[in-house]
């Protein structure tokens, strides 16, 4: 039987019609291998934006951390959780947390929920660093900041002197003559613990660098620190 006309017609609209089906799939397909790197170049740079802010954040709690124990934590688990110290008067990321509405809470991940990692150079200094986007550590596009808190040492350092030289000043307005303050910075801080010029508990004879307070003068004068200029 010898397919008519119309049928023949027919047979090659249905060709026609898949071929288009298929030639559009491919477009399809190929408009979003294009499109996909730029989507996801453009969230990554998002998440990125994101987790620098929260690096940051992360560091203005460890200088709050600092200003109570004279140094950087170990951990970045001591910034929300006691490191057993009687100094620790965190948590330190409750205020930066509640900033990160509609977030993560975790303030230990990045924006990929990712763990950070917290290398502590010494009591002053470290690096808080981000896998980045690929999640891998140790090449260009890990995200992280240098953090030091000298000048948080030092600021609480000048604040000491400032305290313990009021006190040997007042102390030698009465007993310089009789009683002249002599010897190491720990025997006079005693000294004028017992004599009521310096609060007992606090640590007077060192610096927030741990280093011991120098003294000036003989008899001693006044307390000086070779990690200030003063």
């Amino acid at each position: 039987m010898t397919p008519s006309r119309t049928s023949i017609v027919a047979t090659r609209e249905r060709g026609i019609t898949l071929i288009m089906i298929v030639l559009i799939i491919g477009a399809i397909f190929i408009a979003a291998g294009v499109a996909l790197p730029e989507i996801t170049s453009r969230i990554d740079n998002q998440t990125s934006r994101e987790t620098s802010d929260r690096i940051s954040d992360l560091q203005e709690a460890m200088t709050a951390y600092t200003r109570d124990l004279q140094q950087l934590p170990t951990s970045l688990d001591h910034l929300g959780r006691t490191n057993g110290t009687r100094a620790w008067r965190g948590p330190y990321v409750q205020q930066i947390i509640q900033g990160w509405a509609g977030q993560a809470g975790d303030y230990r991940r990045d924006n990929w929920n990712r763990t950070y990692r917290w290398r502590r150079t010494n009591r002053y200094q470290g690096t808080i660093i981000s896998s980045g986007p690929n999640g891998r550590f140790g090449d260009s596009d890990d995200l992280r900041i240098a953090i030091s808190v000298f000048d948080v040492l030092r600021s609480i350092t000048m604040d000491r002197l400032d305290v313990v030289n009021i006190a040997i000043s007042n102390y030698n307005a009465r007993f310089g003559q009789s009683a002249p303050l002599w010897g190491s910075a720990a025997m006079i801080v005693r000294q004028l613990q017992l004599r009521r010029f310096l609060p007992r508990g606090p640590v007077f004879d060192r610096d927030a660098f741990g280093a011991p307070l120098r003294t000036v003068g003989r008899p001693v004068t006044a307390f000086s620190s070779r990690n200030t200029r003063r």
